[in-house]
């Protein structure tokens, strides 16, 4: 999945395997890419369900979840 616009924000996390990226840009929606060195493998997902644009999104520290 493409932003459909500019990114407006990243966050990494590297305790989760080899690392988890979150990207947003004014989507409704977060996309999850990992930095493995294969790029056809490198997105991983996307967290929907967010009823206004997401423009900023962070990693807790210590733990998988993100705000």
């Amino acid at each position: 999945m493409q932003h459909s616009s500019s990114i407006r924000s990243l966050d990494y996390n590297p305790t989760l395997g080899v690392g988890v990226i979150l990207s947003v840009g004014f989507e409704y929606y977060i996309n999850v890419w990992s930095p493995e060195v294969a790029l056809n493998d490198a997105y991983k997902g996307k967290l929907e369900g967010h009823y206004s644009p997401v423009i900023t999104c962070k990693f807790i520290a210590n733990s998988p979840m993100c705000v």
